[in-house]
């Protein structure tokens, strides 16, 4: 921004503008004031973008499919601890041992690898959609408007100049059309001057 502002006020300085536009610390300002701009505008639209994402992968279904298959392990270790105190130890013909605590460690190992799996699924679908979220917000923010606000001044001073230079074409215009109707005779008077 400097080295622009040094650019930019080298032309101020030969189009006789007012030079403390381009002063670097009126456009260290003027950017602090886009940059500050720029991070709000941006944190509310990713806010926005995440509860979006969020209301769709979290809808009922979604949240009932990986509901229903977290509770599938569950009920299928319970079954089997079940089965191995009641039927196996109790009711069979042969009664078996009780599991031991190798049983539990393994239970406990099988059911947190079934939930990562199922948190990675989980992850990986939400991450491909904000994946394709942002890069559409990124497109946006190439054309941010807050990046205009840096060199503000300058531009509305230019603005003023490009106004005035055009009012001064048109009335320019205005006076070759009256030279012009002045010089060629008028029908009823004759030539006027």
């Amino acid at each position: 921004l400097r080295e622009a502002a040094l650019v930019l006020d080298g032309y101020v300085a030969e189009a006789g503008l007012d030079r403390r536009a381009a002063d670097p610390d009126t456009v260290t300002r003027e950017a602090d004031t886009a940059g500050e701009q720029f991070v709000a505008g941006v944190s509310a639209e990713v806010e926005s973008l995440l509860d979006r994402l969020a209301a769709r992968h979290t809808r009922w279904y979604t949240r009932w499919l990986y509901e229903l298959l977290f509770g599938a392990m569950l009920a299928l270790l319970l079954v089997r601890l079940a089965k191995n105190f009641f039927y196996d130890s109790w009711l069979a013909p042969t009664p078996a041992a009780l599991y031991g605590l190798d049983f539990y460690l393994l239970s406990l190992f099988w059911l947190l690898v079934w939930s990562c799996l199922l948190i990675w699924a989980f992850t990986t679908r939400l991450r491909r959609g904000l994946h394709n979220q942002i890069n559409r917000l990124a497109e946006g923010w190439r054309s941010s408007e807050s990046a205009r606000a840096i060199f503000g001044q300058l531009e509305a001073q230019c603005r003023h100049v490009r106004r005035f230079r055009d009012d001064l074409e048109r009335i320019k215009q205005h006076v070759h059309s009256l030279r012009r109707r002045l010089a060629l005779p008028d029908e009823k008077l004759g030539h006027r001057r």
